[in-house]
């Protein structure tokens, strides 16, 4: 005889899955910057509680939510991208971003845009470029970051003896409201 406690689990992922595809669908068509803005308010407040189970779940809800996106500015997104990373690492000590045994791929945006995350440097492209290469070899979604970055990011910005560029704008929203 089945338990209530596996019926009530069946349940639960289940209902996860189903509110993950809702979330996806709903961004169907959204560039994977856009995404990030408008996810970046509910991120923040889950993952501010520190609780492991709480970080996971924001890490997945935005993996999936950003599952089929595709960059219509990968500069934006790159920029948008450290700070979610900067935000997690400061808030998930330990748990791996963005998907476990993805840990380097932070560590290669952490390489083109120093310990601030406010500038990418033009003449850190290389390094980046070879972190990459190590991180793919446990993370299967290096390649996709590696392709922003280093192949659509840093050549969009870093011309001639540009040594960094600086976005103008602020690249997330401010959650005071949250």
């Amino acid at each position: 005889m089945v338990s209530v406690k596996a019926i009530i689990a069946v349940c639960i992922v289940a209902l996860f899955v189903g509110m993950a595809e809702v979330k996806s669908d709903s961004y169907s068509n959204s560039p994977c910057e856009v995404i990030l803005y408008k996810e970046f308010c509910d991120f923040k407040k889950t993952i501010q509680t520190k609780k492991r189970s709480d970080c996971i779940k924001a890490r997945n809800d935005l993996l999936t939510a950003t599952g089929t996106c595709v960059a219509d500015n990968s500069v934006l997104l790159s920029f948008r991208g450290i700070q979610y990373i900067k935000l997690f690492r400061s808030y998930c000590k330990g748990i791996a971003f963005p998907q476990d045994k993805c840990n380097k791929v932070s560590d290669c945006l952490q390489i083109a845009f120093g310990k601030f995350g406010k500038k990418l440097f033009c003449n850190m492209k290389n390094l980046a470029n070879q972190c990459y290469e190590r991180a793919k070899k446990t993370c299967s979604v290096a390649d996709q970051y590696q392709d922003v970055l280093i192949n659509r990011a840093f050549p969009a910005v870093c011309t001639s003896n540009k040594k960094f560029h600086t976005i103008k704008r602020p690249v997330l929203p401010s959650c005071s409201h949250h």
